[in-house]
This record gives C-alpha cells, sequence and structure tokens, in this order.
C-alpha cells in the first residue's frame, strides 16, 4: 500500500515542531492545523505495559516536580514508571501561554487525533519491548480503523519485521542511523522484502547534507531500481526542503513550520444575516468552535476553540498558534467584493462593511 497524495510529498510534522510542550495532544492538535499531511509521534511503553508519546527516553522534572528539558544524565525512565504515574505529572513550558499545564499524551489520544484531522500517523517505535509495543500498537489502530492510514517508523531493521507481522502491507520506514550515516546497499536490501520499505535519511539539518547524499547516491538509485521510497529528517528550513525535493525525495520529517503551504491550513465560514454573525465550520474538523460578535459591520471571531474537552486541555489552546505562528488571513464572498480582514488585539476582524453574505475566511500558516 503506496499513499497517494494527489501527487503530494510526504510532508510529515515531526515530534518536535516548535510548538511546546512537546509530546502532547495540544503539540498533536496545533500540529495538525499546519499543512502537514501525517504527524509524527514517538511511542514509548511504561512500567506496567501502557503506551505513551514521548521523544525521550524518560523524564526530568524541574524544582517543582513539573516535567522540563530532558537530561540524558538526570532522569526517570519510562520503564521505571507506571501509566497512572507518568500522565499525572504536568509539563513546565509554555503553562502561562495556554492557561494550564499541559501533561503526557497517550498513543490512544495520538491515534484519535491523527484520525479526526484526516491526517496519515507517523509512528516511531522505540526500541523497549518491542513485541509488547508492536501487539498494543496494532490493538489500537484496529480499534480506530487506521491501519491503512499509518506508516512504522523505527531505527533497528528487527522492530519493523515485527510490525510486518501484524500487517504486510503497512508503509516500513527504516531510519538509517545517527544524523549523517551514509545509506548502503545492505541497508536497503533489508527494506526491499517489505514490499513497502521507506529508507529514512538522516542527513538535515547539516552543512554536509550535499556530501552525504552524492556518498549513498548509488545506494539511493538501488533503492529506487527497488520500489524503495527515499524520504529525509529532519528538515528546517525551506532550502534543504527544496534542494531535496528536487532530487526526488518522496517523504520528509520537518521540525519546524518552514514550508510556504499553498492551500488553506484552516478555513472557516462566517454568515452574516440582519447584522448578526455566526460561525460555521472549520476545514477538516468539525470540532473546532469560535466567539462571534457583530458591531457596526466588523466582525470580531475569539476564543477559536475545540468542541469539548475530548483531549483533556482547556478551549483557548488554539489561540496559542494564532499569537505564535506568521501566518496570513484572507477572505472572500460572493455578496462583497469589498469586504477586509486583518489579526487585531488577540481577533480576527472582518469587515463585512455592513453587508450581509456568507465569508469564507482563509488563514495560511
Amino acid at each position: 500500500m503506496k499513499f497517494d497524495f494527489n501527487s503530494e510529498l510526504m510532508k510529515t510534522a515531526y515530534s518536535k515542531l516548535g510548538i511546546d510542550p512537546i509530546n502532547t495532544a495540544e503539540h498533536y492538535q496545533l500540529a495538525s492545523h499546519l499543512g502537514f499531511n501525517a504527524i509524527k509521534g514517538d511511542v514509548r511503553i511504561t512500567k506496567d505495559g501502557k503506551l505513551v508519546m514521548c521523544h525521550d527516553a524518560g523524564i526530568t522534572l524541574d524544582e517543582n516536580g513539573r516535567i522540563g528539558k530532558f537530561d540524558k544524565q538526570n532522569h526517570i525512565p519510562f520503564l521505571e514508571m507506571t501509566y497512572d504515574y507518568v500522565r499525572s505529572l504536568e509539563y513546565s513550558a509554555e503553562a502561562e501561554a495556554m492557561g494550564h499545564y499541559a501533561k503526557v499524551c497517550n498513543f490512544e489520544t495520538f491515534i484519535r487525533i491523527c484520525r479526526e484531522n484526516g491526517k496519515i500517523a507517523y509512528i516511531t517505535l522505540r526500541n523497549n519491548k518491542i513485541p509488547e509495543v508492536v501487539a498494543e500498537v496494532f490493538r489500537i489502530l484496529r480499534k480506530y480503523n487506521m491501519e491503512n492510514h499509518c506508516v512504522i517508523n523505527s531505527f533497528t531493521h528487527a522492530t519493523l519485521c515485527e510490525a510486518s507481522k501484524y500487517n504486510n502491507e503497512i508503509p516500513l520506514s527504516h531510519v538509517i542511523g545517527d544524523r549523517g550515516t551514509l545509506l548502503t546497499k545492505e541497508l536497503v536490501d533489508g527494506v526491499i522484502p517489505f514490499g513497502h520499505g521507506i529508507v529514512n535519511l538522516f542527513y538535515c539539518p547539516s552543512p554536509d547534507m550535499e556530501e552525504y547524499w552524492n556518498s549513498s547516491l548509488e545506494a539511493i538509485e538501488y533503492a529506487r531500481e527497488n520500489n524503495v521510497e527515499i524520504h529525509a529528517a529532519i528538515l528546517s528550513s525551506y532550502s534543504d526542503y527544496a534542494w531535496l525535493a528536487e532530487r526526488g525525495v518522496q517523504g520528509f520529517q520537518i521540525e519546524r513550520a518552514c514550508l510556504p503551504y499553498t492551500r488553506s491550513d484552516v478555513q472557516f465560514v462566517i454568515n452574516v444575516n440582519e447584522g448578526k454573525a455566526s460561525f460555521e465550520n472549520i476545514l477538516n474538523s468539525d470540532r473546532m468552535k469560535a466567539d462571534v460578535a457583530a458591531s457596526n459591520g466588523v466582525v470580531s471571531v475569539t476564543n477559536i476553540r475545540n468542541n469539548g474537552s475530548t483531549y483533556g486541555y482547556d478551549d483557548a489552546l488554539p489561540l496559542l498558534w494564532l499569537n505564535t505562528l506568521p501566518f496570513d488571513i484572507s477572505v472572500n464572498c460572493r455578496e462583497n467584493k469589498s469586504c477586509s480582514i486583518c489579526f487585531e488585539d488577540n481577533a480576527i476582524k472582518l469587515d463585512t462593511k455592513g453587508k450581509d453574505g456568507k465569508y469564507y475566511v482563509n488563514v495560511n500558516i
């Protein structure tokens, strides 16, 4: 099963996307509104066999008992913590911006977010208790009917072999090693039998990317001859993306919102009738709502939020990306060509010039 994005490349939001705190439902939900067609999450297993999302091998607590910056020399491994304990911990980062302290996301919630936002789940399995992890991963994928909408990613061939036992049609992605590791024909030979194999070049960001690419070129061509896709991790600049895209790389893991997306990342509709306004919809997520108020022909849209508390975060969350990431706003309305829109005082303000109609608002990040 190869994914077809209507000739689009696979663009995956990396685990660390410049949106803090990482490894949280908040992070994955925000990433799903940035135009990526896949969301990457790293899976860890707790002492009692439950799956949580974390890029690192464990957790480092700050002086307040909250999750701080990971310290390899001073951390508690996930294999030494119970699920309930992990889920009780709060991240210290961005508490002021969010209005609350976010918590570690569990794997099931990650899959639900991917499903409800129409994203590919790009799942990185870390090398601990692999048989148990893989079995639980597939149980949850099947529960949410996501087996045909995911990629399994790993640094080890053995992990991918274990995953292939459960489903031999899921694309399997082998990260070739530490940053700068050259691709070899031997590694490609290990991926070919999967039938839906991917090799992930770990060259970026790096000033030596062209040198690494040229040194691996024979193996790259060998992969292509054997229908193995070439992906790249981890990009942080458009220039790196463009350089690799020109050379036929088919997928990218991107660690910050650097690409000039050509489609609307968020779209919603404001209906204005007899001077009264209502909020109708946001593209790809009918779970989203907002508060609207109309005065003298100007509609103010505030408190863009998720409908309910399914993931455990508060309703003010989506304002985080409106306040911290670069974006452009545009609007169109058949009945009113002179309308205008801007972002001001933490609100999207639509000037309808006093005319009723259905206003389509696009937010491009």
